[in-house]
């Protein structure tokens, strides 16, 4: 049985791109490790979520655990943090609105109207899943944070995952 699975090269790399360089502002290095058309299987404990609105709909979450999350507004802010504080998901915040912004304006010349994003909310917990609607279609990057200081492998996996109506993006 083949696979029928395709993939919108721009698209991809729009996301690749915006979500080296949210990770950028906190002075970290993530690398892509995976593309895919599903939404995220595990979610970590921490997701900054921005809405889409206007002839596309739909919305951006950027998924990572505590320890990525500290260790970038560490970056952000210059200082070591160890605590989840209200520091942190402002940082969370922030990567999270420098990913959409930067979706917003890549996204827009290759065809994609992402006329406006939301301001970003943050997520913090355990065993929350998110859903997607009927007729969405789903890209979910994973990219690995290159910093040993993180021991588990699976504490520095992050995922950007984008999630807009079928009928509203371009034919392709």
């Amino acid at each position: 049985m083949a696979l029928n699975f395709q993939i919108d090269e721009a698209l991809v790399n729009a996301m690749i791109d915006a979500g080296e360089k949210g990770f950028k502002l906190g002075s970290k290095k993530v690398s892509c490790v995976g593309v895919g058309r599903t939404p995220p299987l595990a979610l970590s404990s921490v997701s900054g979520m921005i809405g889409i609105v206007g002839r596309v709909n739909g919305s951006i979450l950027v998924n990572m655990s505590e320890p990525v999350a500290m260790l970038v507004t560490s970056g952000i802010l210059m200082t070591d943090i160890k605590t989840m504080t209200n520091d942190v998901l402002d940082g969370v915040a922030e990567v999270t609105n420098v990913i959409g912004g930067r979706l917003k304006s890549s996204l827009a010349t290759v065809g994609y109207p992402l006329d406006n994003i939301t301001l970003p909310s943050v997520i913090v917990g355990q065993n929350y899943t998110v859903t997607q609607s009927k007729g969405t279609i789903v890209y979910n990057i994973s990219f690995v944070l290159e910093d040993d200081s993180i021991s588990k492998l699976m504490d520095r996996v992050v995922q950007v995952v984008l999630t807009v109506m079928a009928t509203e993006l371009k034919a392709g």
